[in-house]
């Protein structure tokens, strides 16, 4: 089906250009201190990537809602119009269960069916390559 293609290009997408992100993000928290500022530039880095690379879907940064991730994509029209719930982290250590766990119910509670789990800089314990 067409959503199968697009949501295995997510995945490639994601998978293929996280060094790029992390490369990015990297450079710009050199300087960095505080963790919502680093979390908010992630944020925003990993949206505008997103809608670069896909242009027809709505990407929306809404980090600043509860129980909502941190970004919404809508798939639109030639897609079935999907929801999917994304979460970015931008930790120095690997991001533990708990966080993942914590998605989980937040996907559950926004009812969202799709959710993308990102670290750009770090592994995610649980995940396998």
């Amino acid at each position: 089906t067409l959503w199968s293609s697009y949501s295995d290009n997510i995945i490639k997408h994601f998978d293929n250009s996280n060094e790029e992100i992390k490369d990015m993000i990297t450079g710009v928290f050199l300087g960095m201190k505080t963790p919502s500022r680093k979390g908010a530039v992630g944020e925003n880095v990993t949206a505008k990537q997103i809608s670069k690379f896909y242009p027809h879907f709505d990407v929306q940064v809404v980090s600043s809602e509860g129980k909502q991730g941190d970004i919404h994509i809508n798939t639109g029209n030639n897609c079935g119009n999907k929801k999917i719930m994304v979460e970015n982290k931008v930790y120095d250590k690997n991001v533990n269960l708990v966080e993942v766990d914590k998605f989980k119910r937040d996907m559950v509670h926004s009812n969202f069916k799709y959710g993308i789990f990102h670290s750009a800089t770090s592994g995610i314990v649980g995940k396998k390559k």
